[in-house]
C-alpha cells in the first residue's frame, strides 16, 4: 500500500524545496521507494516522475533506520509525493515532508497522519 500526499498546489511558487524524511519505527528492516511527481494538469494521470529513490531502512534505534532527502526541487505549480513501503517492516514506515520557501523557511509540514493510503 502506498502513502500519498495528494496533489499540492503551488501556483505562486511559494514552495521551492522539500525535505523528505523516512523512518522505520518497527523492529524489522524495511524497503521504501520514494517518488516525487510534477503534475502539469489537475489529474494525476498526467504526472511526471522527477525524483525516484529506493532505500533499505534498518529497524528502529539502529544505524540507518532514518533517511532524509534535503533540497528536493519543488518549484513547480503542482506536485505530489508518494511513498511505497515494502518488506517485513513496510507497515512501520513513517514519512514526513517539509515544504520550504527559497530562504529555507518551513511553510508547512506534512505529517504521517496527513498522508492518504492508496493502492
Amino acid at each position: 500500500m502506498a502513502l500519498f500526499t495528494g496533489v499540492i498546489e503551488n501556483r505562486h511558487f511559494t514552495v521551492t524545496n522539500l525535505v523528505i524524511s523516512l523512518s522505520n519505527e518497527g523492529d524489522v528492516p524495511a524497503e521504501v521507494e520514494l517518488q516525487v511527481y510534477r503534475i502539469p494538469t489537475l489529474g494525476f494521470s498526467t504526472a511526471i516522475l522527477y525524483v525516484l529513490h529506493t532505500v533499505s531502512l534498518a529497524p528502529f534505534n539502529e544505524v540507518n533506520s532514518i533517511i532524509t532527502f534535503d533540497n528536493v526541487f519543488a518549484k513547480v505549480s503542482r506536485f505530489a509525493v508518494r511513498v511505497f513501503p515494502s518488506g517485513l517492516g513496510g507497515a512501520n514506515i513513517v514519512p514526513t515532508v517539509g515544504l520550504l520557501d527559497d530562504s529555507a523557511n518551513v511553510i508547512r509540514i506534512i505529517k504521517p497522519g496527513d498522508f492518504q493510503a492508496t493502492d
